[in-house]
């Protein structure tokens, strides 16, 4: 497990940051 990497997908990048804000939100 990488430490920073939300969306699963190996790596940290911006993609994990548009993953928490999706998460954080109720909608699309």
């Amino acid at each position: 497990v990488v430490e920073g990497d939300f969306n699963g997908d190996g790596e940290v990048d911006c993609n994990d940051a548009l993953w928490v804000i999706r998460q954080s939100r109720q909608g699309p």
